[in-house]
């Protein structure tokens, strides 16, 4: 269950990615869009490079149990990397959102407060009127 919850977070953060280098290649122009031939060979070609590299890594990796390990290790950190800043995009969002929720009842409690403030003031002015008073008849 927890590997699917990764995996479809895993997926809405690539698809996120996508949508925005989209948007930066594109923009809002219509013209624009006649470049998507042109970049899809361009990154068609750039991803087949990498997928070569990455074969020839693999098989020189083949020959060796702990670099194959290492290299799983840090796929296996890189997904749970992806995993935590999408958790930290989740809860920073949710905090913003409570944050506005909260802030009428801040201003209102610093409301009180200060006239919580303003009372005690009253407060201690009319006990020195009543300690004034006493020695006066005295």
């Amino acid at each position: 269950m927890k590997m699917a919850d990764e995996e479809a977070k895993t997926s809405a953060f690539t698809r996120n990615k996508l949508i925005s280098f989209i948007n930066a290649e594109f923009g809002d122009d219509v013209k624009q869009l006649a470049r998507a031939k042109e970049l899809l060979e361009k990154l068609s070609t750039e991803k087949d490079i990498i997928e070569e590299k990455l074969s020839l890594h693999v098989t020189a990796v083949d020959g060796d149990s702990s670099l194959r390990t290492t290299l799983q290790t840090a796929q296996e950190a890189h997904k749970q990397i992806d995993f935590l800043v999408l958790e930290e995009k989740e809860i920073s969002g949710k905090t913003a959102e409570h944050v506005c929720k909260v802030q009428p009842v801040v201003e209102q409690f610093l409301q009180f407060s200060s006239k919580v403030q303003q009372l005690e003031k009253y407060t201690h002015y009319l006990t020195w009127i009543l300690k004034i008073d006493e020695f006066r008849f005295i």
